[in-house]
């Protein structure tokens, strides 16, 4: 088996102490984001919707940089959304402001709900290192 590297940005311990589970895992060159949400350091749900997306998009970033990675490096993006046509509009226009070039793979699942009531995104990534 590969070798396996915890990923963990300093903000989100709390998952792993709480939750059992790692926000990143890097095996061999590939990096595996966990389902990222629009959650706060404080681990509180933020409300608005768009403010939601980008709160989810930078908790990826944070995982990806913590990797020593960037948007640029994902290769596949799969997201869950409650309520999909009803901001599928609006979270591409937030992705768009993330994932500007090396277009990833993506997937976007409708969902009928999340981990916890009030949550509409999951961002799941896999990202590359660099040869």
């Amino acid at each position: 088996m590969p070798k396996r590297q915890a990923i963990i940005p300093r903000e989100m311990q709390y998952l792993v102490d709480r939750a059992q589970y790692h926000p990143g895992l890097r095996v061999g060159d590939m990096l595996f984001v966990a389902g990222q949400v629009g959650r706060d350091d404080n681990g509180n749900i933020v409300a608005a919707s768009e403010a939601q997306m980008v709160q989810a998009f930078e908790n990826a970033r944070k995982v990806l940089a913590t990797a020593g990675l960037g948007f640029e490096h994902v290769v596949d993006m799969t997201t869950y959304h409650v309520g999909l046509q009803g901001h599928r509009e609006l979270f591409k226009r937030v992705k768009d402001r993330y994932i500007t070039r090396d277009f990833p793979c993506w997937t976007a699942i409708g969902v009928h709900e999340l981990s916890t009531p009030g949550m509409i995104i999951e961002i799941k990534l896999i990202a590359a290192y660099p040869d």
